[in-house]
């Protein structure tokens, strides 16, 4: 599936990827249905903050840490995107 056909309802979640050439944690998006995580310009500097983003922004979609880091595993794992998250 790619962008431009997702359909109208579609699950997503946040996730962390490490970015181990820059020392740095970003934030990107585990959409079902896509063979590949979608980037954003969200970055942090520590694990921990970046966990705390991202469990932030996944409270609001109904996830807790738990639940957005097994969708995100699940949907990366089915798309061998690789990727180098969830953490």
């Amino acid at each position: 599936m790619t962008v431009d056909t997702l359909p109208d309802e579609v699950d997503f979640v946040f996730f962390v990827e490490a970015l181990p050439e820059d020392g740095l944690h970003r934030i990107a998006l585990a959409v079902e249905g896509m063979d590949t995580s979608i980037p954003t310009t969200m970055m942090t500097v520590t694990l921990d903050s970046a966990l705390d983003m991202a469990d932030r922004l996944n409270r609001r979609l109904g996830h807790d840490r738990a639940s957005w880091t097994a969708f995100a595993a699940r949907i990366l794992r089915a798309g061998a995107s690789g990727t180098t998250g969830p953490h």
